[in-house]
């Protein structure tokens, strides 16, 4: 099953509604993301990769079944409706509608890659009091400023590095500097150099789950 780009007008209630337009996606520019109070967009990006976003998850979190999701990069579109309201749930209603799908938050037990640190911070530098946070990626090298273990698991969940779910058990609260190899493999060489380690084990962990309903 193939899923169907359309625009279309859902209502999520008798007063509420939301506008969606999805269109291919024809320019060869970066990804772009953009939200305002009753506006939200994405470009350049998959449906799953969408689906992601809206869940503040990474895509390896998102179990989009191969036969529905065609992998085609699209722009969206969602104008909200006005008066505030749970964000999260007007996106949802609108994707499921707009693909026929259902998506819902499913515990599984799935393999995992543990993130720990044995020795506590280790060797991991101290961002600065006053440091923004910056991740910077060049030829599969990592530099990062002010980076928390939560944003550092994240980071280790793309599919350029790790592509699988990252559990957190560090019990670091603070942000660091990292810098070094994050291809796959030099990730988690990297990581033991600041005294991290990363080891594969099964976690039960939140999935977002796609579903056809057509």
């Amino acid at each position: 099953m193939r899923l169907r780009i359309v625009i279309f007008l859902i209502v999520v209630s008798c007063t509420s509604f939301a506008q969606v337009q999805v269109n291919p996606h024809w320019a060869h520019a970066p990804e772009a993301q953009s939200t305002a109070p009753n506006h939200w967009s994405l470009n350049g990006a998959t449906v799953r990769r969408a689906i992601a976003e809206i869940f503040e998850v990474t895509p390896v979190r998102v179990d989009f079944p191969a036969g529905l999701d065609d992998e085609k990069v699209y722009d969206f579109a969602v104008d909200l409706p006005p008066g505030g309201g749970n964000t999260t749930a007007f996106l949802q209603a609108a994707f499921e509608k707009q693909f026929g799908i259902s998506i819902t938050r499913e515990k599984r037990m799935m393999d995992v890659y543990v993130l720990t640190a044995p020795n506590g911070p280790g060797k991991l530098i101290p961002s600065a009091p006053t440091e923004t946070h910056s991740v910077r990626v060049r030829s599969g090298g990592l530099t990062a400023h002010a980076m928390g273990m939560p944003m550092l698991g994240q980071f280790l969940e793309s599919p350029l590095v790790l592509n699988r779910p990252v559990v957190d058990e560090t019990h670091l609260t603070g942000e660091y500097d990292i810098e070094g190899s994050m291809i796959r493999g030099g990730a988690i060489q990297t990581l033991q150099g600041f005294g991290l380690s990363v080891t594969p084990d099964r976690r039960t962990i939140e999935m977002i789950v796609i579903r056809s309903t057509r």
